[in-house]
């Protein structure tokens, strides 16, 4: 049994002006893009929905030997931000730093009494 595989190129202009050319064989999808002179690529679309990113997410590029893949980071700062409920003591900071400020200079006071 001598099965071929058949390819498909196509081509996909993005808003920057880029072209990129896109190889499709069996279930392996190629996407070629250009790199700027200062070293970025525009993510294609179909990218940024299968990662189901978009505008100041942040990517990983994985490098595995000779193969690189990009993935969603598994944890951020940013993702992390709207999972952690505020404790609920928002109020004045400039009256919390100076307890804080008072706190520490009666530590210091009793430290240097020997207490």
């Amino acid at each position: 049994m001598n099965a071929k595989a058949s390819t498909r190129a196509h081509w996909i202009v993005v808003p920057s002006m880029q072209v990129l050319r896109c190889n499709e064989v069996g279930h392996l999808k190629e996407i070629v893009a250009s790199i700027t002179e200062r070293g970025q690529v525009t993510v294609p679309a179909e990218v940024r929905r299968l990662l189901g990113t978009g505008p100041h997410d942040k990517i990983v590029f994985e490098i595995d030997g000779e193969q690189v893949r990009l993935k969603r980071p598994a944890f951020t700062l940013e993702t992390a931000f709207a999972s952690v409920k505020p404790l609920g003591n928002e109020g004045d900071f400039k009256s919390i730093i100076r307890e804080a400020k008072e706190d520490r200079a009666e530590r210091t006071v009793r430290e240097l009494n020997g207490q």
